[in-house]
């Protein structure tokens, strides 16, 4: 599985029981990390103990990084539009840039924004959300996208 992390549960995901399942895939299983654009390092550094971690599991080669180019391109495409619930342009870009089709988060906005025709929208399958344990079943070899094999 590969997986999108969104700030709002940054903090806790590394922490946290109810991740500890999606984050034991990526550091011991097959998954892997995607993160890459402007906004997103940004937010990632103001979560200090995530930034380590981070660079831990890049160092072991359980991330993808998207060029930090492409993903802020496609967050002003998005950006640009006025139909967006959310905050998080740059989440829906990584997800545009790397085919990832799950996303880490909590934020009930941004979780409006991938069930509100989203494949019409972005031109992508909308992705499955991972809140919390009930969600494992998202935990499998079939979430592997190309980007991160």
């Amino acid at each position: 599985m590969c997986l999108i992390v969104d700030a709002n549960v940054l903090g806790e995901f590394f922490t946290n029981d109810d991740f500890s399942i999606a984050c034991a895939w990526i550091r011991e299983g097959k998954g892997k990390l995607v993160f890459g654009g402007t906004k997103y390092r940004a937010e990632l550094a103001r979560v200090g103990p995530a930034l380590r971690v981070v660079g831990e599991l890049n160092r072991i080669g359980k991330t993808v990084q998207l060029a930090d180019s492409s993903v802020d391109a496609r967050e002003a495409e998005i950006a640009a539009r006025s139909d967006l619930e959310s905050d998080d342009p740059h989440i829906i870009a990584m997800v545009q840039e790397s085919g990832c089709c799950v996303v880490c988060t909590k934020d009930r906005a941004l979780q409006k924004d991938f069930s509100k025709r989203f494949r019409q929208r972005f031109g992508i399958k909308k992705p499955s959300v991972y809140k919390d344990k009930r969600h494992r079943r998202l935990i499998c070899p079939d979430n592997i996208v190309p980007a991160c094999r």
